[in-house]
């Protein structure tokens, strides 16, 4: 308890003895200083910065991302907790102001606030200012599920000034390595894999929406490659089973029903088994590659369901009504070798025919398939 006690009040009690008198906070207080007025971008000691970015004040930007939460194909967004870190350089060693930047592909964001607000502002005595928040962001990122589950994707977190036009203020990464991952960068999430982050360099683009010039913008690109393992396991292979056992409809000879309600039923188990795991697949638009695979399995077992209706046809054709005559039994056995002698006349060849081409096809498609949508 007395810990507790000393770690919420020990802080203020410390500072609290410290001077009240700086000379910042006099020069903060003087008539010559206005936080409204931005920084001008005079460096003596460095005026080949000053030449390049006119008369623009510099914003140095990096990043520590503290954890991805999560990824949702289903929303098209990312959330990400992380330290985001501003800094520029004030001749008047005394810059107060802050420069109002925002994510413009945020969709939710909040700063952390455990025992007090988790931010802070540092004047350094050459005049540089860095603010520093910890705060956890919810960004757009616009997939293209074309190749889904075999998909990588690219979700960018973008940094813009809000007012000032890229004239007055100029957005640079800081150093080579501005965004700092934590954990790795083949950090392994629930459906992904970040296998590499690139940042933009100085960079300018327009705000269409309110129409009022340049403003300048930079921007940090995350690369994803998304674990397909769970989706083989829940929609590749039992659909590449269910196809399989159709084909032993194949080899059951004249047997009419017991091939239909063979075909039947695995139909309507890989139709429930498809529904079911298109609950959790996002909705889009456009052909994703799992649809081309659940698709074409679908096809192949309603294909096996015509085959069996034409032989079934094709014993029917010919069949000769006929009343009973004599003794039952002798009629039905005559009945079963006719149906025989139809069935091995062409539906046999049919049968075996299709025992060879279905397979053939199957593999054929799936080793396409794999060429274009996982090599």
């Amino acid at each position: 308890m007395f810990l507790f006690f000393l770690l919420i009040f020990a802080p203020p009690l410390i500072f609290a003895d410290q001077p009240s008198h700086h000379p910042v906070l006099d020069i903060l207080n003087g008539p010559h200083y206005s936080k409204d007025i931005r920084p001008l971008p005079i460096t003596p000691n460095n005026p080949t910065e000053s030449n390049s970015t006119g008369n623009a004040t510099v914003i140095k930007v990096n990043i520590s991302v503290k954890k991805i939460d999560r990824i949702d194909e289903l929303k098209m967004e990312f959330a990400a907790q992380l330290v985001f870190r501003q800094m520029w350089q004030d001749q008047r060693l005394m810059y107060n102001g802050s420069p109002d930047l925002f994510f413009t592909n945020e969709g939710a964001s909040s700063i952390h606030n455990t025992f007090k607000l988790n931010t802070f502002k540092r004047v350094y005595p050459n005049g540089q200012v860095i603010w520093s928040s910890r705060i956890t962001v919810t960004f757009g990122c616009q997939m293209d599920l074309t190749y889904f589950p075999f998909d990588s994707q690219i979700c960018s977190m973008e940094i813009s000034e809000y007012s000032e036009t890229i004239g007055h203020i100029l957005l640079v990464w800081d150093g080579d390595d501005p965004v700092e991952l934590v954990e790795s960068r083949n950090s392994r999430l629930s459906q992904f894999t970040l296998t590499d982050i690139k940042t933009s360099g100085r960079s300018s683009g327009r705000l269409g929406v309110w129409r009022m010039g340049d403003f300048s913008k930079i921007s940090a690109d995350f690369y994803l490659r998304r674990h397909s393992t769970v989706y083989m396991l829940l929609i590749y292979l039992p659909s590449t089973l269910i196809v399989t056992l159709t084909w032993i409809s194949f080899w059951l000879g004249p047997s009419i029903s017991a091939r239909l309600s063979l075909t039947l039923t695995l139909l309507l188990t890989m139709t429930a088994q498809i529904q079911g795991a298109n609950q959790n697949l996002p909705k889009v638009s456009y052909v994703k590659a799992v649809d081309v695979w659940t698709g074409f399995c679908t096809t192949i077992a309603v294909l096996a369901i015509m085959e069996t209706a034409t032989v079934a046809f094709l014993l029917q054709r010919n069949k000769i009504f006929f009343t009973p005559v004599g003794d039952e039994e002798d009629n039905l056995k005559d009945d079963k070798q006719e149906r025989i002698s139809r069935y091995n006349s062409f539906a046999r060849k049919m049968d075996k025919l299709c025992s060879i081409l279905f397979p053939f096809t199957f593999a054929t498609f799936t080793m396409c398939y794999v060429f274009v949508y996982v090599v």
